[in-house]
């Protein structure tokens, strides 16, 4: 064996069961019906997002984890709880950042932050806000903290289902 074909083995040792492969489009995801999410920031511009609405447990649970970086940047998950609260987001298993929007019962706007990738050299962050909130929308960084310049301030609609 060569000296590279040695090197390539133990690199391949070394990633092997440490590294997740990320998928497309998770099996809790792929069967999630899309949504259409408008956000309307108080002397904002509206932006329309198509989003997968997840509501049960499992979906929720799965959110971005193991998900590709590049399917990141072309999507969102919209995450409905029956009853406002308190509940924190991790970033354990997702590979890029991402913005979350928190909006209360009556898709107020209450929080907007930008979530970074865990790393194993750093404790676990945890993302919620102080308010109790029942929506929470996830998508890539950059794409929902910019459209409240004015301040976070707004209102989250759902406008139905997409294609329907």
């Amino acid at each position: 064996m060569s000296k590279f074909s040695g090197w390539l083995v133990f690199a391949g040792l070394l990633a092997g069961p440490m590294a997740q492969a990320c998928v497309a489009l998770p099996t809790e995801l792929a069967g999630l019906p899309l949504v259409r999410v408008i956000i309307a920031p108080t002397g904002g511009r509206e932006q329309v997002i198509d989003a997968y609405l997840a509501q049960s447990p499992p979906a929720r649970a799965q959110g971005f984890q193991n998900v590709c970086a590049e399917q990141i940047q072309i999507m969102a998950i919209l995450f409905v709880f029956d009853s406002s609260g308190r509940r924190p987001f991790h970033m354990r298993n997702v590979s890029a950042p991402l913005d979350i929007l928190f909006a209360g019962d009556e898709g107020e706007v209450l929080d907007v932050q930008v979530m970074e990738v865990y790393s194993d050299d750093q404790p676990v962050r945890l993302y919620t806000t102080p308010q109790a909130y029942r929506y929470a929308l996830e998508t890539t960084a950059g794409r929902l903290l910019p459209l409240f310049s004015n301040g976070i301030s707004g209102q989250l609609r759902i406008d139905g289902m997409v294609g329907e």
